[in-house]
């Protein structure tokens, strides 16, 4: 009886193992189709020669560069 038991949860690992690959691999090709997709906006973007939205960095980023939106008066 106990034999039976370590072998049934020695394949409900595997197949538990098994289904995390796959939907890893699912993951993954979903992140490589998303980077071909936002690399074929910056290139139509660049192309249309349309302005970059402007990107802030950290905060002494922002201070040293002269300030920007929450950037106080006194």
């Amino acid at each position: 009886m106990l034999e039976t038991f370590n072998d049934l949860q020695g394949i409900l690992i595997g197949a538990a193992i098994i289904y995390a690959a796959r939907e890893l691999r699912r993951v993954s090709n979903s992140i490589i189709r998303l980077d071909y997709r936002v690399g074929d906006l910056e290139r139509m973007f660049q192309s249309a020669r349309l302005r970059e939205p402007q990107r802030w960095g950290s905060i002494d980023d922002r201070n040293e560069e002269g300030g920007g939106p929450s950037e106080s008066g006194g």
